[in-house]
């Protein structure tokens, strides 16, 4: 910031920089990075520093900053109350436990294939005994059955939650004028993980599962 606020004057190096700063961590290679782009949009772009922007660069810059500013480390999760297998609510801050995983997935996807079962493995010889509890979500609502069917050949713990969202509640939130989970949660690939404290605060996304792991672990020595 302070970089950029010295370079506000000159003509050339000013934007070249704002440009590779944004570029850089918009779509960051370290957790949390994402703070300085979120940082570089409320001081500069959101304050009028857009005159070199494309409208389409705008427009997807801002989109990015209100998707990362709703997912921040140490803030709450945005509340989600979904529907499950059953069809009936379930709200992630109905839940009591002292972490929560919130996993988006596509039922389709190759890559979540193959992570779910991990996931569920691990979940079942390590994490379910540390009160740790999953609210899976659904992110491909058009074929309900594919999505049940996954769910049992996969053979995911039944004690998990299932969720997805209904056409009907989706519509009520674009009537509304709500920003959508995938807008808040910054769903833009499956699988897409975070990790929350007992508060439902975020202390973690984006991981691996063995980062994941590693990380619950030294949070539960840190409370030891």
């Amino acid at each position: 910031k302070n970089i950029l606020l010295m370079a506000r004057t000159g003509k050339e190096i000013y934007p070249y920089l704002l440009t590779k700063f944004t570029n850089k961590y918009m779509n960051p290679e370290f957790m949390g990075q994402d703070k300085v782009f979120v940082s570089l949009y409320e001081n500069f772009y959101a304050k009028g520093d857009t005159l070199l922007l494309s409208p389409s660069s705008r427009k997807t810059i801002t989109e990015r900053a209100y998707s990362l500013m709703a997912n921040q480390l140490g803030n709450p999760a945005p509340p989600l109350n979904l529907t499950d297998t059953l069809g009936k609510t379930k709200g992630l801050y109905d839940m009591a436990a002292a972490y929560t995983l919130v996993v988006f997935y596509d039922p389709n996807c190759g890559h979540c294939k193959e992570e779910l079962p991990r996931l569920d493995s691990i979940y079942r010889a390590k994490w379910a005994a540390q009160n740790l509890k999953v609210y899976t979500v659904n992110i491909y609502e058009n074929e309900l059955p594919a999505w049940k069917k996954f769910i049992a050949e996969k053979n995911l713990s039944s004690d998990w939650v299932h969720v997805y969202q209904t056409a009907a509640a989706r519509q009520a939130e674009e009537k509304a004028g709500l920003p959508n989970y995938r807008q808040l949660y910054d769903i833009f690939k499956t699988p897409t993980v975070f990790l929350l404290d007992k508060d439902k605060r975020i202390l973690a996304k984006g991981l691996t599962i063995e980062q994941f792991d590693g990380l619950l672990e030294a949070s539960l020595k840190g409370k030891n």
